[in-house]
């Protein structure tokens, strides 16, 4: 007779519902890159993402491309062992060193950019961006420019959703339905705005797993200081590193709102965001 699974095991082996959606920025070649602290927090050495991509596949885990989460899934789906990787800015280090190892893993990613930045120095160029969309990757907008939508006056805000998404549309030749808020703040005027714009999701910086169906997309930010077990408790959705997360987020929020609206410099989140 077949006995139960002990209730120690089945307690840790709890896993939260939804699609892990990995938040990248820039990829280095070397570990440590020359740049500020506020910058270099978002760089992972070419060696850490490769390695990321080495434990979705040891997880089992299917890389499914960002534009199913359109799709409403059914319980069995949603329940399934699947992530999804994007990448925000536009930065050239997506087509030098993202890109060759997405292709050596045979996997695709979701690519936000802003159209003003495309061919600026240390930028895609839309060769890039053609190249690597023939191959399979998908991109999406980031706004026009690299703005606080939420606190741009409505028309300004309008601008940068409605412009970024024509030129993308006109360069791609395909529908662009996702939207990347810059610094992943949000509010329910950009909500508003964002959707009688055209955009059928719109992706935050909040430490989640995603929901399929919902307009709001939940993203994981990766840090260069995420380990490589604390990439794996991620990847298999453990509640405690999702709550430990968010409630980091959480305390340094409310200082980082009130400096922001007075114009303050707030160093907080660089701190903070070290430890995540």
């Amino acid at each position: 007779m077949a006995t139960s699974e002990p209730a120690e095991s089945r307690r840790w082996s709890i896993s939260l519902d939804g699609t892990p959606v990995f938040l990248y920025h820039g990829i280095a070649n070397q570990a440590k890159r020359k740049c500020s602290a506020r910058e270099g927090k978002y760089w992972i050495s070419k060696a850490q993402f490769r390695e990321q991509l080495e434990s979705i596949r040891g997880a089992a885990c299917d890389v499914t491309p960002l534009t199913d989460l359109s799709e409403s899934g059914t319980v069995e789906s949603c329940k399934k062992k699947t992530v999804v990787i994007t990448f925000d800015d536009g930065l050239l280090s997506d087509f030098e060193i993202a890109f060759p190892l997405l292709l050596e893993a045979r996997v695709s990613a979701g690519f936000f950019i802003n159209p003003a930045y495309v061919g600026k120095t240390g930028f895609l160029t839309w060769q890039h961006v053609i190249e690597m969309q023939r191959a399979g990757m998908s991109f999406q907008s980031h706004s026009y420019e690299h703005v606080d939508l939420a606190r741009l006056p409505v028309r300004e805000m309008e601008r940068q959703m409605k412009l970024s998404k024509w030129i993308l549309e006109d360069k791609l030749g395909e529908s662009v339905d996702f939207l990347s808020l810059p610094y992943g703040r949000t509010s329910p005027e950009v909500m508003r705005v964002a959707v009688a714009s055209g955009y059928r999701k719109v992706c935050i910086s909040r430490n989640w797993p995603a929901r399929r169906g919902s307009i709001v997309v939940n993203r994981v930010t990766v840090y260069s200081k995420t380990t490589a077990r604390a990439f794996e408790r991620l990847l298999a959705r453990k509640p405690l590193d999702y709550a430990v997360r968010n409630v980091r987020e959480a305390i340094l929020f409310f200082p980082n709102l009130v400096a922001s609206r007075l114009g303050w410099p707030w160093k907080g989140a660089d701190v903070m965001g070290n430890a995540l």
